[in-house]
């Protein structure tokens, strides 16, 4: 992802588009458990609604994988002047060739400073898709199906703290 963020998006523009992604992925944690719980009470089990959004994204994947090119230059629809303004930052494109992987950097403080970081919000995320909603039942007798949107809650306010957060 971060790889196709700097080869299509002009470099003062990326952490919005960033924030758009991560907004999408608060999205889909939230309405999950919704779309789960229709398509269960279409089909009558969960196995049957996993087939289903299995299907789905390889049927996505394979729309991504016909439409998507790496790069601007590589893709015909995309014009000079839409090319001109990715590149209007002076920021050279990112060099997709081959390089030797400078190992020692991954023990720099930056990087275990964000891997803390990446570690704090995907522990609060996983936990709100998968927790939540057995804690709402075995704590307040909530079932799964009433706490649908409750469990989706936090992630929808997540979603609109990643575009204000930009």
């Amino acid at each position: 992802v971060a790889r196709a963020l700097a080869q299509w998006f002009p470099y003062r523009e990326r952490a919005t588009a960033q924030s758009f992604i991560w907004l999408s992925s608060r999205f889909g944690g939230a309405f999950a458990p919704s779309i789960i719980g229709g398509l269960m009470l279409l089909g009558g089990t969960w196995q049957r609604a996993f087939y289903i959004l299995g299907l789905a994204g390889v049927l996505w994947s394979f729309l991504f994988f016909v439409w998507f090119r790496d790069t601007p230059e590589e893709k015909r629809s995309v014009s000079s002047a839409e090319r001109d303004w990715i590149r209007s930052d002076n920021v050279p494109p990112v060099n997709i060739a081959k390089r030797k992987m400078p190992w020692l950097s991954f023990i720099s403080p930056n990087v275990l400073a964000l891997c803390v970081v990446s570690f704090c919000v995907n522990f609060c995320f996983y936990f709100f898709i998968t927790f939540l909603p057995r804690y709402l039942n075995d704590q307040f007798q909530v079932n799964y199906y009433q706490s649908q949107w409750m469990s989706g809650l936090p992630l929808l306010v997540g979603a609109a703290a990643c575009v204000v957060g930009g």
